[in-house]
């Protein structure tokens, strides 16, 4: 049995959180579960940032009232799933009554609390997904292949991979997020799953177009800078070739693309990153992305209208007009245009015009208020004065300085 130094790998607040809990619903055995147990085994080098879940023998009501007792704050956040939050140090810890599926639909499940711990393992998604490990760091493996499925970087479902999904179609798109960190590439799929996921590719139209772009999201998400994961490249290569990228309503990708987008400061790495995965998509990309069984934001949206507008204008840039290019793009859109890019062809000379962008942005050195010092009366004509200024400056790449420019409109 392996073992985990909790204590050590743990951050101190949810070390303290996790011992707080477990006291409270003493003698009520509490184990972690899931990705937290998965990420603590996966990455024994990485500190760990994830979500601590935990689960219970107690039942719901047998937590509320020891959490009550204890002056712990829980929420009933999914009662009938039996699961509370408690509210620790300010962070949310989800826990949940050990339980078994009822009954599935593909979108909720029905289900009754035990405390069998191998019955509740046999109720989730992957092996690597059905880990357990208790306060001492003893962890756990009902199904008996998780912890060699880890090693072996192989993702299963646990049981029959038709019987998984049909349980939460939603599990077809986690399987291709999973297989983006866990899977080997020379790793065959086990049997079945190919068939299976094919099959699924049918049902996701009985899913909100919220929940499929999130899980969408967070397979995307792999690829941003920072991350030590390779990329989505194969995720979405088995999402095309099971007709599940098609079922989204997505035009095909390419997926040789090297799939890193801009900054995550632009607030938009998912919309970005979408762009990219399709950047060599033949038609503009707004109207395609915005038809997809999706559900974008406005500012979504304004990105990929944004870029359409940046690829229709870009073959003539060059250093010489590429400030003033950007300007009017505006500068974010300007730069993860030129992110995306240099991803496709890393060695063009686009990588210049990327350091171009990755300065900060031109600010037109001039306002009405100067004009208005200079002798200009407030109206009309002034705006026309303005706007001629502005003109003459990005048509010098809007690098004119505010002396240049007040010389420039003495003179005009």
């Amino acid at each position: 049995m392996l073992l985990l130094n909790l204590a050590h790998r743990l951050p101190a607040p949810a070390w303290a959180a996790v011992q707080a809990i477990a006291a409270a619903l003493h003698p009520h055995e509490v184990r972690l579960v899931g990705g937290a147990v998965r990420d603590l085994l996966a990455q024994p080098d990485q500190p760990f940032a994830g979500d601590v879940d935990l689960c219970t023998t107690a039942t719901p009501t047998e937590m509320q009232a020891a959490f009550a007792a204890a002056h712990l704050r829980a929420e009933p956040t999914g009662l009938a799933h039996g699961t509370l939050t408690v509210i620790h140090g300010g962070k949310g810890y989800e826990i949940t009554t050990l339980r078994q599926d009822v009954s599935t639909d593909g979108r909720r499940a029905v289900v009754s609390f035990t405390n069998d711990w191998a019955t509740d393992a046999h109720r989730r998604d992957f092996t690597l997904n059905a880990l357990y490990a208790n306060l001492n760091g003893h962890v756990f493996d009902p199904t008996g292949q998780g912890l060699a499925d880890l090693h072996h970087r192989t993702l299963r479902f646990i049981g029959n991979p038709a019987d998984r999904l049909a349980e939460d179609w939603l599990r077809a798109l986690r399987y291709a997020r999973f297989m983006a960190r866990f899977h080997a590439p020379s790793q065959p799929l086990p049997p079945g799953t190919e068939t299976a996921l094919q099959h699924a590719a049918r049902h996701l139209h009985t899913l909100p177009a919220e929940r499929l772009q999130q899980e969408l999201e967070k397979m995307l998400s792999l690829s941003t800078p920072g991350t030590q994961w390779p990329g989505c490249a194969a995720a979405i290569q088995l999402l095309q070739q099971t007709s599940l990228w098609a079922a989204l309503g997505l035009p095909s990708a390419d997926t040789a693309l090297d799939f890193t987008h801009a900054d995550p400061t632009t607030l938009l790495p998912f919309a970005a990153t979408l762009a990219g995965v399709l950047w060599l998509h033949p038609g503009p990309l707004s109207p395609a992305l915005n038809h997809a069984r999706l559900k974008p934001s406005r500012a979504q949206q304004n990105l990929w209208q944004a870029l359409d507008a940046a690829r229709a204008q870009a073959p003539t840039l060059t250093p010489l007009n590429a400030r003033a290019w950007g300007y009017r793009q505006g500068w974010a859109t300007a730069y993860i245009y030129q992110r995306l890019v240099t991803a496709r062809w890393p060695t063009s000379p686009h990588r210049d015009l990327l350091k171009i962008f990755s300065e900060p942005a031109p600010v037109f050195p001039v306002t009405g208020a100067d004009l208005v010092n200079l002798g200009h009366t407030p109206g009309p004509a002034l705006g026309d004065a303005l706007a001629q200024l502005e003109a003459w400056w990005l048509e010098h790449n809007a690098t004119p300085d505010r002396a240049a420019c007040l010389a420039y409109l003495g003179n005009a």
